[in-house]
């Protein structure tokens, strides 16, 4: 299965864009992997909330879950919605 190259960054950002340190996760939805970590990865995030460290989570395919790059499209399209009901 061919996956296409996004023409922007998957990304979101947990922190401040200006931190010091920044933590990078990549994380494909469908990974088993990717499940266990990510409350350890908002347990972090949260420890540090008041620290100039941010998490900037990117969305990734692998090629053995097929259906992840649908799901990472939906949850990109749900994130914009909600964004736009927030006027964030």
């Amino acid at each position: 299965m061919t996956i296409p190259i996004p023409h922007c960054p998957s990304r979101f950002l947990l922190g401040d864009a200006a931190a010091l340190i920044t933590l990078d996760a990549f994380i494909d939805i469908q990974c088993p992997h990717s499940r266990t970590t990510w409350p350890t990865l908002l347990a972090v995030s949260e420890h540090y909330k008041d620290k100039p460290v941010s998490l900037r989570v990117h969305l990734i395919t692998l090629s053995n879950h097929r259906q992840a790059w649908d799901m990472s499209l939906g949850l990109f399209a749900l994130a914009q919605d909600v964004a736009s009901k927030l006027m964030i």
